[in-house]
């Protein structure tokens, strides 16, 4: 095993440092003890089970990483570590610590965390230099006496264990910051607990508390504070006195109301009150109100029908969760809260959403499913937020014009008409007498409003003068039309003098001074996330005014599929994309959709960065941003950022690529896009349309380089170069160059006199080689040399050891030369649909790798290199011809992302199924070999959120699935399914689901279970049920649609349990069947207790909520039958029966 590892240490921080992570280690090689100056040790993820007493000659040692092992037990020797300041032993067996722990007296952070200790040495309270305890999840009861001595501690967690009562010498340490007790038997906290003054947070949910200990009330820095779940019945008035409190969490409670003392936290900004269980909130206090910093309000769960009106003073609130209560109306309080973000109020029972809260600009998330919706109408619910928004903005201007005119009619209408117009439009004699008491001097108006409110949505300007009309009151309907400001003014198109409104265009100075800018409808791409979508609409209407045509997805009609195909085209037509750049942005699907769209069309991309964000962004945007640079537009303070020299520059780089003639940018071209300018210059995806002639070109070079950030850059790129200029290799200074998106078939070999360069950009040219001087870069961070025609790099890369990404991807590379693996400091390699048939020995040497792309190559096998790459979180083999994957591929701990579509495997491969960090798995086989079976252990991968089987021959998935509590999205589409995999149904997290192109006929009611489910697609499916016509509106109607169903199924099911409960059933055969039927003792003493006169019938509906789809009529009879009470199964309702059973 030793003359297998490499046993030279490393630089780590100007400390020398040897890293044996995933080496399937069962001892520690002797040699290693003989590094007596070795300062950081990394034994991680291993299966050592101890660690040799030579571990005291390292006495230069302050790092020990030996977690993720099977060690039972450490060496006394370790004691001899004097300078140890760093120790990690979590996710081990150990059962106890040696005292000689003790003895480590610069210890500052200690994780014993996921082991088997049942107690702590008492030893350990001399550790007087300890900052941080992470003993969590082990099988602790206490903690040792002298707790008290450990006064540097600022963070301890403790959750997870067996602890009854908390040390009281915890209360003595006054730099503790952090506290985390959850889940543990706690039922109070220990006296002295105010004297934590510096606590920022304390986290004490999952105990046994039935009150809040008042020393908690007296923490004054308090910020955080976790109670709940806790069976506590009240909150104490001194809880006011957290006058720092942040964030309160008291979910799962057992308050008989709303806590009043909460509405006393004023500087709360988070407050997370949802409750299970018997105890809900039925009113929420008007004193809400007074809670002015709250910006996060979950109130899920309760019994809410209603909202105090004081909430219309917070102002700051942004996101507030109302699902699963009893509102039948919508809270119209929330159409007063200016910054509201996202309001989720599914399944309630609400009808109508009021058209004011249109009026909220910034709402960009609208959670309405599960309601029983006539308005909006469902067409439009259907289509999501955007859509509901854009309807009721519509209905408010449509409503506004109508109280203006009932304005004109109440001055208009003579007082002795009053009575006898509202008469005629139906109102009754007491309504009028009311209005006329209660408005003397606003009759007419408040009796149309009246009228209004009766007739609802019937009301529109057409319809009312249509029954005006009808009703023989002509001057009436006559006074609805007001006469048009200027009417007396000639019309404008009569040749008079009139004066016309300007366009647009008359009020703007063009960019080309030579004659107007024609350019083609929606030149311009807008992508962007609606977190600025305010700032995003100036931009339009900003570049709409230069007269630019721009795409933008909310100035579209629709939604749906029917957007996403207008959002294609919308790319397709268009010349160029801005991308509106912010960390939500990067995160979106959406975004990422539409960026790989354009980088597939090889569309120009221009980024316009409007909130700070990491560059390159991490995510699937990191390669195709990777080689951009954007236009910072962060700093501006102004209402309109777009104007002035910022926006200038980005109209020039538009302009550049809309033109439809070269002619007619001439002039530009020389003076702004090769001059120098102000802000970082672009980098596009591809060469403009416009070839321009070389001599041309050049003579407009600017070889003047800029400042950035980080030193000199040059950029070369898009400027049709054949050649690069001599007078580049005299700028030895450089530390950025770009020459992508030309037509280079080579570099010269001067390219090594710029020894300072840090980035090179070549991609997208015509090279076949790169030169052998690229080995005397030696400050190389970055290499992108992607889409070229490149056969070899050079000899001696090794050399390059401050080399962090080297793209290649797209050549025609047959082997990758072996010092590539000597590339220590390589973070991210992708050689993607080269013709490499294998790869070099020794991967396992590139340990700062966490990226490797391989997809699209003729790789025959896995080599077992790759397994070795302890922090590789992202691999991609698909599309080569592999068959099966080594055993040691289990040792990718790190793994998150994995692609191995399109491979030849004989069968599901196993190795996939230990990878427990997994996250997303693509594994569809279009021109591979097909899957039949999914193996059960699939189960296993708990942190997986996205999985794609799609295009293979599974008929069935396991039940193991149900496991995959975090799984977002799967595709199954283009499968042999018969049946709809009820096993989905049980995933809370779902979001997304593909069945399309299967043999499915029916979904099951149990799908509505799936809460968040927003995108169901069942195309290309023989589905009878739900009917086609529900199928073909999509997701919401479809889950509305089983939803209805499972209703009406559980409403008759609880006719046949009202029936039996009618029955006389003696105490001693209702036990016998709530036990047959699977109800613990305790849940049946329970319901004798809290129900007895209803006894059955509590005891079948539990049954019902535990069982759900699976408590069916059939089995109850069964169960029954089984006990010998068949007497009460004959008298069922027969018709009743039937149409449960169906």
């Amino acid at each position: 095993m030793a003359a297998s590892l490499n046993l030279r240490p490393k630089n780590f921080n100007g400390r020398l440092y040897l890293d044996f992570t995933n080496k399937r280690l069962t001892s520690i090689p002797e040699q290693v003890f003989d590094i007596t100056d070795l300062e950081y040790l990394d034994l991680s993820k291993n299966k050592l089970t101890t660690i040799h007493e030579s571990i005291g000659r390292l006495q230069k040692l302050y790092r020990l990483d030996a977690d993720d092992n099977k060690l039972t037990s450490l060496p006394q020797k370790i004691a001899s570590l004097q300078n140890l300041e760093e120790l990690y032993l979590q996710t081990n067996t150990l059962t106890e610590l040696p005292s000689e722990v003790g003895e480590l007296k610069k210890l500052g952070w200690l994780y014993i965390n996921d082991n088997q200790l049942v107690t702590l040495p008492a030893s350990i309270c001399s550790l007087r230099n300890l900052k941080m305890l992470v003993a969590s999840n082990n099988e602790l009861s206490e903690l040792p006496a002298g707790f008290e001595q450990l006064q540097n501690l600022t963070k301890l967690y403790v959750g997870g264990n067996k602890l009854t009562e908390l040390s009281s010498g915890v209360c003595s340490l006054q730099h503790l910051e952090t506290v985390v007790v959850s889940n543990n038997k706690l039922s109070t906290l220990p006296e002295g607990v105010e004297r934590l003054k510096n606590l920022t947070e304390l986290y004490i949910d999952g105990n046994q508390f039935r009150e809040l200990p008042l020393g908690v009330c007296s923490l004054s820095n308090l910020e955080v504070l976790v109670v709940g779940p806790n069976p506590i019945r009240f909150l104490p008035d001194e809880i006011k006195n957290l006058i720092r409190l942040k964030s309160l969490t008291i979910i799962s409670c057992q308050f008989e109301e709303f806590p009043r003392p909460v509405l006393k936290l004023r500087s709360l900004e988070q407050l997370f009150a949802g409750q299970e269980g018997e105890f809900r909130f039925r009113s929420v206090p008007e004193e809400i109100g007074d809670l002015e910093q709250l910006r996060y309000l979950a109130l899920s769960n309760n019994k809410l029908s209603a909202l105090p009106p004081t909430m219309d003073k917070l102002k700051r609130l942004r996101d507030v969760y109302l699902y699963e209560n009893k509102f039948k109306t919508f809270p119209e309080v929330l159409c007063s809260l200016p910054k509201l973000m996202v309001v989720d109020i599914r399944n309630n029972r609400i009808s109508k959403i009021p058209s004011s809260l249109s009026h909220l600009s910034r709402l960009k998330r609208l959670v309405v499913a599960g309601n029983p919706l006539k308005y909006p109408p469902a067409d439009v619910c259907e289509k999501g937020s955007d859509d509901i928004l854009a309807f009721l903005k519509d209905e408010a201007e449509k409503e506004e014009d109508l109280k203006r005119a009932f304005c004109r009619l109440a001055l208009t209408v003579d007082r002795l008409q009053i009575k006898p117009t509202a008469r005629l439009l139906g109102l009754s004699d007491d309504v009028i007498d009311q209005i006329q008491e209660e408005h003397p001097d606003d009759q007419m108006y408040q009796m149309l409003m009246t009228w209004k409110e009766k007739k609802g949505s019937e009301v529109t300007m057409d319809s009312l003068g249509g029954t005006l009309e009808e009703l023989g009151l002509y001057e009436l309907a006559s006074a609805l039309k007001p006469e048009k400001p200027g009417a007396s003014l000639k019309d404008e198109n009569d040749g008079s003098s009139v004066r016309k409104r300007p366009t647009p265009t008359a009020r703007v100075q063009p960019i080309v001074r030579s004659e107007e800018i024609t350019v083609k409808e929606n030149a311009v791409f807008l992508s962007y996330q609606w977190d600025h979508q305010d700032q995003v609409l100036l931009l339009h209407d900003r570049l709409q005014e230069r007269g630019y045509g721009c795409w933008m997805d909310i100035k579209q009609m629709g939604g749906g599929d029917s957007l996403y195909q207008m959002m294609d085209k919308g790319i397709r037509e268009a010349k160029v994309v801005v991308s509106c750049v912010t960390p939500p942005y990067v995160e979106s699907p959406n975004c990422q959709d539409e960026v790989a769209l354009a980088r597939t069309l090889k569309m120009p991309i221009i980024p316009v960065m409007l909130e700070k964000t990491t560059w390159p962004p991490p995510g699937p945007m990191s390669i195709p941003f990777a080689q951009l640079l954007y236009i910072n537009m962060t700093k501006s303070q102004d209402d309109d950022p777009w104007k002035g020299a910022l926006f200038e520059e980005l109209i020039r780089m538009i302009e550049y690529f809309v033109l439809d003639s070269k002619e007619e940018s001439d002039e530009y071209s020389s003076s702004a896009l090769f001059g120098p300018v102000k802000v970082n210059t672009i980098l596009f995806l591809r060469k403009p349309s416009r070839q321009i002639q070389q001599s041309k070109m050049a003579a407009a070079l600017n070889l003047r380089p800029k400042k950035v950030k980080g030193g000199l850059q040059l950029d070369l790129s898009n400027k049709g170069l054949a050649s690069v200029p001599d007078e580049v290799f005299a700028i030895t200074d450089l530390q950025y160059l770009h020459l992508n998106n030309n037509r280079l078939t080579r570099i010269p070999e001067a390219i090594g006199r710029l020894r300072k360069l840090r980035r090179l950009d070549a991609f997208d040219n015509l090279l076949t080689s790169l030169p052998q001087a690229t080995i005397s870069l030696m400050e190389l961070e970055e290499l992108y040399v992607y889409n070229n025609k490149l056969t070899e790099l050079p000899d001696g890369m090794d050399v390059l050891q401050k080399l962090e990404r080297l793209l290649v991807r797209d050549n025609k590379l047959e082997e990758i030369p072996t010092e590539i693996c000597s590339l220590y400091n390589l973070k991210m390699f992708d050689a993607s649909r080269n013709k490499l048939s294998s790869l070099p020995p020794g991967l396992e040497k590139m340990q700062s790798l966490t990226k490797l792309c391989l997809s699209g190559n003729q790789i025959t096998e896995v080599p077992l290199g790759v397994c070795g790459l302890s922090n590789l979180e992202e691999l991609s083999v698909g599309s080569n011809p592999i068959r099966r994957l080594p055993d040691d591929f289990s040792h990718l701990g790190r793994l998150k992302t994995l692609d191995v579509v399109d491979c030849q495997f004989d069968e599901f491969p196993r190795q996939v199924l230990q990878l427990k960090a997994l996250e997303e798995l693509y594994a569809g086989q279009a021109k591979g070999k097909k899957f039949f079976v999914l193996p059960d252990e699939v189960g296993g991968l708990e942190h997986l959120s996205l999985l794609s089987l799609s295009k293979n021959r599974l008929r069935t998935l396991p039940s193991t699935i149900s496991r995959l509590h975090k799984l977002c999205k799967i595709s199954l589409r283009h499968n042999e399914f018969e049946t709809f995999p009820e096993v989905l149904c049980k995933l809370p997290e779902l979001e997304v689901v593909d069945v399309r192109d299967n043999l499915i006929t029916s979904l099951p009611t149990t799908l509505e279970k799936a809460a968040k489910l927003k995108d169901l697609d069942v195309s290309g499916t023989p589905l009878t049920y739900p009917p086609r016509n529900v199928c073909r509106q999509g997701t919401d109607a479809i889950m509305a649609f089983l939803k209805q169903d499972a209703e009406k199924e559980n409403a008759l099911l609880r006719k046949e349990f009202s029936r039996l409960s009618l029955l006389k059933v003696d105490p001693a055969q209702i036990k016998a069947i709530g036990r047959s039927l699977g109800l613990s003792d305790s849940a049946i003493k329970y319901i004798q207790e809290r129900f007895p006169d209803d006894v059955l019938y509590q005891v079948l509906m539990t049954w019902r909520d535990l069982e759900g789809a699976e408590a069916t009529l059939d089995r109850l009879e069964a169960t029954l039958n089984k006990l010998g009470l068949s007497e009460l199964t004959e008298t069922s309702d027969q018709s009743i029966r039937l149409l449960i059973m169906a």
